[in-house]
């Protein structure tokens, strides 16, 4: 948040992504069955999928999106 008051008048926005549990190789069979309960949409992320997020915050068409924490599950 400060970083998105100090940065603004730049047109600089500053925003931060939290990603799910992401199938980086670590996630085990146990692991995965219980992301998969616990998340609403019973989904382990992909590394693409989470660049892509990073992707679109970095867009001309996020310009106006600042001081947000998106929360992916």
């Amino acid at each position: 948040m400060s970083a998105a008051a100090e940065l603004g008048r730049y047109w600089i926005t500053a925003n931060m992504v939290r990603p799910p549990a992401t199938d980086t190789g670590w996630i085990t069979p146990v692991v995965e069955e219980a992301v998969r309960a616990a998340s609403p949409l019973g989904h382990v992320g992909t590394p693409e999928e989470i660049a892509e997020v990073i992707v679109f915050l970095a867009s001309h068409q996020a310009r106006h999106i600042t001081g947000q924490i998106i929360a992916m599950s």
